[in-house]
């Protein structure tokens, strides 16, 4: 239902109820609804607009949505293979098995709320500036949980919960040169988006569930109730009870091996901006990113400063003996030396997860293209009704601030795929840089 008022007072109200048919039927139903609100100062008093402010929207709006998961997910499901395999006599043998993943009869659509307040303008004629606070729940949120391969599977969906996503959304377009007469224009456009999500409740009965498949004495993410979705757990070095690291009898670090928090992958806030310059049918335009923020766990990185391929600031001299910093395990300072080889492979290699920590900060040139649009007077002469072409590159160059520079470290660099895993690289190639050529064309 939408209603209007004078052009500057707007309410709008919505609700729906959806069935799934991928969830059992004691829980394949949800009803949700939506209202939103809107005023515009600019048309309710005219007299506000003027040269500085041309046009003012203020909105709030309260919705709610819902997902269910993929089919398959709540029972759980055999294999049949009608051709397994063919004996010496020619006999073809068929065969069952039990699929890895664990059916959830109780599993149940993921319910979305958010509440949203929001400021559009337009600014000395030639800014557009669109202003969003937002705070999103997610209750029943559907995730993988890894499950112990003692219980003869490997994975099943949950509903973990709650998850609370607050943060703040910033879009501005600005024209900075209008069209001139000769053609040319220049336009700056970007985003500034800054989130922080918490787990407020996890399943019945779990401290933590495991996001994502893990290698054995390695980082993973989890979920962790009153952290970040996705929060990285390892191993960190033993401390004492004043913070201080602890050596045993060879000199090394030794490890406290219980799963414990050593980094958050989220990046505290991303921004982009977008210049855009045409000029008698050239239309340039890039596309320049930054991340803030956002820790990674790197075994790449880890590797090549451990053997010395990297050189760091503080090079770690071959033929030296060291000293790590902090105390014995009766607290008495440490005077163990170890050699070169031992600082750079049980420092970065086969040492504590957290020594393998990074800030994954990242300035991104994201994407350029130049275009060619052909002119009217051109396409009069050919059976085209429109005519362009354009060269383009993606992720053609990037700096991670907070790795050394010999490394050319790729902070996009992911070993956990599509899904819940973020800031996990297990030795893994760079993005790929790609380039392109298109030709447009109407009739």
């Amino acid at each position: 239902m939408d209603l209007g008022y004078k052009d500057y007072l707007f309410l709008n109200v919505a609700a729906r109820n959806d069935w799934y048919s991928t969830l059992e039927e004691d829980n394949n139903t949800v009803l949700y609804p939506s209202v939103s609100v809107s005023f515009i100062p600019t048309s309710f008093a005219e007299s506000i607009q003027g040269n500085i402010l041309n046009y003012l929207k203020l909105r709030a709006g309260y919705g709610t949505s819902a997902n269910a998961p993929l089919p398959f997910n709540t029972r759980s499901l055999l294999g049949i293979n009608a051709r397994d395999f063919v004996d010496i006599n020619g006999t073809t043998i068929s065969s069952n098995s039990v699929g890895n993943r664990l059916g959830n009869p109780d599993l149940k659509p993921e319910r979305i709320s958010e509440i949203e307040f929001g400021i559009d303008a337009r600014l000395f004629k030639r800014l557009n500036l669109n202003l969003s606070v937002y705070d999103k729940r997610t209750n029943d949120l559907i995730t993988d949980r890894t499950l112990d391969d003692a219980t003869g599977f490997d994975s099943t969906q949950v509903n973990i919960g709650e998850l609370q996503s607050k943060g703040l959304e910033v879009e501005f377009d600005l024209n900075i040169i209008k069209t001139l007469e000769d053609g040319f224009k220049f336009n700056l456009s970007g985003n500034f988006n800054a989130n922080e999500n918490t787990i407020l409740d996890l399943a019945e009965g779990a401290d933590n569930i495991l996001l994502t498949q893990a290698v054995i004495g390695e980082t993973a993410n989890y979920a962790v109730e009153g952290e970040a979705y996705g929060i990285l757990l390892g191993t960190t070095v033993l401390r004492n009870e004043e913070g201080q690291k602890v050596v045993g009898n060879n000199g090394r670090y030794l490890a406290n091996n219980t799963p414990t928090i050593i980094g958050d992958p989220n990046p505290d806030w991303t921004s982009s901006l977008i210049p855009n310059i045409s000029y008698k049918g050239i239309q340039l335009s890039a596309q320049l990113q930054y991340r803030h923020g956002g820790d990674i766990y790197s075994t790449t990185a880890a590797s090549l400063i451990g053997r010395g391929v990297v050189a760091t600031d503080n090079p770690i001299c071959r033929e030296c003996n060291y000293i790590l910093p902090g105390v014995k395990q009766d607290g008495t300072p440490n005077d163990i030396a170890i050699t070169a080889t031992n600082v750079g492979f049980q420092t970065y290699l086969g040492g504590p997860n957290e020594l393998s920590i990074f800030d994954g900060s990242t300035i991104r040139l994201q994407e350029v293209a130049l275009s060619y649009y052909f002119s009217d007077t051109f396409i009069s002469k050919t059976p085209f009704g429109n005519l362009s072409i354009s060269l383009s590159g993606n992720n053609l160059w990037y700096k991670a601030l907070n790795f050394h520079g010999d490394l050319n470290y790729d902070t996009n660099a992911s070993s956990t795929g599509v899904g819940n895993g973020q800031g996990i690289d297990f030795i893994t190639g760079p993005s790929a840089r790609r380039y392109g050529f298109s030709i447009k064309a109407t009739f």
